[in-house]
């Protein structure tokens, strides 16, 4: 709750700078992100707006099919991601955890409208102050990350540049804490005490939760690290490739044990390796390791779209031949 204040209050602190700052206020940033296109669904290319295309493809990113990802990236998010799993199982009932759900879908969007709209203002702001950096960024030469800690160390205040960046801060820490507990719980409770040392006291298993904790702690600074290195066209871009490429097939996974009585963990598995399989050819693919007879003919953001399709399959498929070995009614919509 605290991160969510503080990240609120730094973004509305910074857009209060800009629309101070700009001779035309909140007018300005309207007419001129209007005259820019900012305001409609477009792609940047190029230094400018360009219309988008709503058709149906997979080579290429149209309207509809973001839509689609969008839909598929959020459905896992929120049935088949630990991070939210967790927090519903944290819930004191169902009733709690419904009642959180409705608090997500209501606030979600506006929190992410406001600060995509913030990024609109800064863009406005460079257009009436503009200094290389931004100039850079808009030329695709610097990384878009860097536009708004630019602004916050050149054009906020003392006192609120600290607020503003313990806003950022807590925006990361209200994912990786959550991701960090995540993994941990995962391989301490699914892997490390079910399969490698079971039987072993409380005191045990926190020490491993800690190991796995810091361990996991210092993979991420190297992966930040390494992401400061790379050529990213940006951020959110490389972050969704990555979701893309490792929650393929997941969702379906999900929606076989909810919607069907079929299969079982074999049936799940065959549908793992070959989601697996699918992924690694799309990876060496792009990666320009295989031939050019074996490239993929779709763009890295579907690979998760067609992981699920894949996964649903088979595991389908596998479970017509495997009847299952337990009783699954009562885990079903069905029932």
């Amino acid at each position: 709750m605290i991160q969510t204040i503080v990240l609120l209050l730094g973004g509305l602190f910074a857009l209060y700078v800009i629309v101070d700052l700009l001779p035309g206020g909140l007018g300005q940033i309207f007419d001129v992100a209007s005259d820019h296109g900012k305001f409609a669904f477009s792609e940047w290319k190029d230094g400018k707006a360009q219309p988008v295309d709503w058709g149906l493809a997979l080579s290429t990113k149209t309207g509809t099919m973001m839509l689609l990802f969008g839909l598929t990236a959020w459905l896992t998010e929120y049935s088949a991601n630990q991070n939210t799993v967790q927090r519903y199982c944290a819930a004191k009932s169902t009733k709690e955890a419904r009642r959180a759900m409705y608090i997500c879908a209501a606030s979600s969007l506006p929190i992410w409208a406001f600060y995509m709209f913030l990024g609109t203002s800064l863009f406005v702001f460079f257009q009436a102050f503009p200094v290389t950096e931004a100039t850079e960024i808009l030329e695709g030469t610097r990384k878009a990350e860097h536009i708004f800690p630019y602004f916050i160390s050149h054009y906020l205040p003392a006192g609120v540049t600290g607020f503003v960046i313990a806003a950022a801060l807590a925006a990361a820490m209200s994912s990786l804490d959550s991701s960090i507990n995540a993994i941990s719980a995962v391989g301490v409770v699914d892997i490390y005490k079910r399969h490698l040392s079971p039987g072993r006291g409380d005191r045990h298993y926190l020490n491993v939760a800690r190991s796995i904790t810091a361990a996991v702690s210092v993979f991420m600074m190297l992966g930040a690290w390494y992401l400061t290195q790379a050529e990213t066209k940006t951020l959110q871009d490389a972050a969704t490739i990555l979701a893309s490429l490792l929650g393929g097939g997941l969702l379906s996974m999900y929606l076989i044990g909810f919607l069907t009585r079929k299969g079982d963990a074999r049936a799940v598995w065959a549908g793992i390796v070959a989601t697996m399989l699918f992924t690694a050819w799309t990876i060496l693919s792009k990666n320009e390791v295989l031939p050019e007879m074996l490239s993929v003919p779709f763009d890295l953001y579907y690979t998760g779209i067609i992981g699920n399709v894949v996964m649903f399959i088979v595991v389908y498929l596998m479970a017509t031949w495997f009847r299952p070995n337990r009783n699954i009614d009562d885990m079903t919509i069905w029932k």
